[in-house]
């Protein structure tokens, strides 16, 4: 008898969803999302924390000009961030001039379809143990190597040539757009590397405008009249003293900069020390305020950002719960 009571409720139940479709949908839908949502996000913070922990975790220090820490490492570990105040390649030396130091300037501040152009020494890919999938380094001015996701996306390969995000093409307070050779594509690292475009720090100062050369004027005239007045009044450079749009084996030789590398400006130095001692004689170079260099750890930075990430989560989790008891009101 209980046996086929059983079997009458569920051909009841069945017949009733069957004739009430459309309302079992949103049920069965409804109490899917409260299920799976509070799952969803905690995953997706779990997969954040792990990307942001892991990057912090193989950068132990970071230098830059002193002010928010959390811009300056967002900007020389994720390439998110501008930074308007530089250090100078004379800060880079002096730190790397210490004992049981290896430290690796840093710039960008120029994109490419909207992707962040990174000025690095070469040096960066092997200490980011960032392999080639195809091509070589960058060697030369006006060479870049490309992050897996941005050549994926943007369906690049190695002998394209890629160009920068002009500033202001042709105002003389902009900077020229400069056509970039594609001469390697990295493999997929899952980290914020695959998204950026890979530059010498020369290549990064010429796009600053700290080194150029000028094109040759087409016509005589042009080569006569180095300026001309706009008629909004402004001030535009003629053919005359353009820079190159392209940097080629031909007119490489003929671009120049206008200061010392050791006044050339970078944006952070990326510190890796070999041991505690030097680590601890390092950060205590730096520790006064009124130095306008900053030494930061990434890791205590990440951490202090995930606290207040935690505390949204534990916020949307007892959202989640009142949104749970409330559909299973409206259930029952």
């Amino acid at each position: 008898e209980g046996a086929d009571m059983k079997q009458q409720l569920c051909y009841l139940v069945i017949r009733h969803m069957s004739y009430h479709r459309l309302r079992t949908l949103w049920l069965w839908l409804g109490l899917t999302l409260t299920c799976w949502l509070p799952l969803c996000v905690h995953h997706l913070t779990q997969v954040f924390e792990q990307r942001l922990i892991a990057r912090a975790e193989q950068t132990p220090l970071i230098l830059g000009v002193r002010g928010n820490a959390y811009d300056l490492v967002f900007h020389a570990l994720y390439f998110r961030h501008g930074m308007e105040d530089r250090l100078k390649m004379k800060d880079w030396a002096e730190v790397a001039g210490h004992a049981g130091i290896a430290a690796l300037p840093l710039v960008h501040g120029f994109h490419a379809r909207s992707q962040p152009i990174v000025g690095i020494t070469i040096d960066y890919l092997q200490r980011r143990q960032l392999r080639l999938s195809s091509g070589r380094g960058f060697t030369s001015l006006g060479e870049c190597v490309l992050g897996a996701k941005f050549a994926t996306e943007q369906g690049m390969e190695v002998g394209d040539s890629v160009m920068s995000d002009p500033e202001n093409v042709f105002h003389l307070a902009g900077s020229y757009p400069l056509k970039l050779r594609v001469v390697g594509i990295l493999a997929p690292s899952g980290s914020s590397d695959d998204s950026a475009v890979f530059v010498d720090l020369k290549t990064h100062w010429v796009l600053e405008g700290l080194g150029h050369g000028h094109a040759t004027p087409e016509t005589a005239e042009a080569a006569s009249q180095e300026w001309a007045i706009s008629g909004d009044g402004s001030l535009n450079a003629t053919a005359a003293v353009l820079p190159y749009l392209e940097i080629t084996a031909e007119n490489a030789q003929d671009v120049h900069f206008h200061q010392s590398t050791e006044e050339m400006p970078i944006s952070a130095v990326l510190i890796w020390p070999d041991s505690d001692r030097a680590t601890a004689l390092l950060l205590g170079a730096y520790q006064d305020p009124s130095q306008v260099l900053q030494l930061i750890r990434p890791m205590e930075v990440v951490e202090s950002m995930m606290g207040w990430v935690f505390r949204v989560r534990t916020f949307l989790d007892l959202n989640y719960l009142l949104v749970g008891i409330a559909v299973i009101s409206f259930l029952g």
